[in-house]
């Protein structure tokens, strides 16, 4: 399995997950996750009551928690050769190498090893923080590119090379601008 078809796989994860919290909790933005069950409604207790017996296990659903302690940081870039040809920008169709390292320097992912890839900058088909970090480089051009989690893989991550709340780095050199 590539690794592209594994984000894939997490992203729609990770949809499932967002719909199971909808359907939970009511809303997308509640601001309470706390339910109040009366006995009627708590087969738990009507067991007991009726003199049966209840299981000690009580399941507690939690809805899960997208929030990301790294929501006011930025993509950050640093140019390390600049490219002289065509800009990538909104809508650029682009072929582009990619190492991307985990904060401590250990690589998840080398497309050099593999093949470059290719995507659409803002149509999604690239990883969020890839894509801010990308606009605006020239063809040929190389760039070092700082994502914070919520711009990469979030509170899930990808097991086991990225885990939740990861921070990443990535060296990008921009092959070409279609």
């Amino acid at each position: 399995m590539s690794f592209r078809n594994l984000v894939l796989i997490c992203l729609l994860m990770a949809g499932i997950a967002w719909i199971a919290v909808v359907k939970f909790d009511g809303s997308p933005d509640s601001t309470s996750t706390e339910t109040t069950m009366t006995s009627d409604a708590d087969p738990l207790q009507n067991a007991e009551a009726a003199g049966g017996e209840a299981s000690s296990v009580k399941a507690d659903v939690q809805p899960i928690d997208m929030a990301s302690p790294d929501q006011n940081e930025t993509v950050k870039t640093k140019d390390l050769t600049m490219g002289a040809t065509k800009l990538a920008a909104e809508g650029s169709r682009i072929t582009y190498n990619v190492v991307i390292k985990l904060m401590d320097g250990k690589v998840v992912f080398d497309s050099y090893k593999d093949k470059p890839w290719t995507g659409t900058l803002g149509n999604g088909s690239i990883l969020t923080g890839l894509d801010k970090g990308i606009r605006g480089m020239y063809q040929g051009g190389k760039r070092a590119i700082w994502i914070p989690s919520y711009l990469a893989y979030g509170p899930f991550g990808i097991r086991p090379h990225i885990p939740p709340h990861a921070k990443l780095y990535a060296e990008v050199e921009l092959l070409t601008v279609f």
